[in-house]
């Protein structure tokens, strides 16, 4: 059964255009859920719970930004899910972000920004919109 969000509506509207988003929210409170509902078949959804994936892009993190560059498509969106295990692709982001204004939107999940804070990892100041994800109330 899923419940109705109220992040649903702001994430699926293009408001982010130019800049990321950062869904947080502790474990078990449905992001990965929010994720699939707002994924269309041609967006790109890279899911860090895969371990082949994870341990993919921890070895290259650059293959990120191939892959995406390699596509011709105008405009693409781009979910990242649980951005923590592999904090190194955040610079990455920047760097297309900053290259490419327009040219892509990224929403990232993660359960844990103190982890991200305890890695120094870049947590792309001015290129974000931070929304908290809470359990699901009755």
């Amino acid at each position: 059964m899923q419940y109705p969000r109220w992040l649903l509506a702001p994430l699926g509207r293009a408001t982010s255009r130019g800049k990321a988003r950062l869904v947080l929210g502790a474990r078990q409170t449905g992001k990965t859920t929010l994720f699939r509902l707002l994924t269309r078949p041609a967006d790109l959804f890279v899911d860090l719970q895969e371990r082949g994936e994870r341990l993919r892009l921890a070895r290259d993190p650059e293959a990120l930004t191939r892959a995406l560059l390699a596509s011709r498509r105008a405009h693409q969106h781009v979910f990242v899910d649980e951005v923590q295990r592999v904090s190194e692709l955040l610079d990455e982001i920047q760097l297309l972000l900053d290259r490419h204004p327009g040219r892509f939107t990224f929403t990232l999940t993660g359960s844990s920004a103190r982890r991200l804070r305890r890695r120094d990892a870049n947590l792309l100041p001015g290129r974000i919109h931070r929304y908290p994800l809470g359990p699901v109330c009755l």
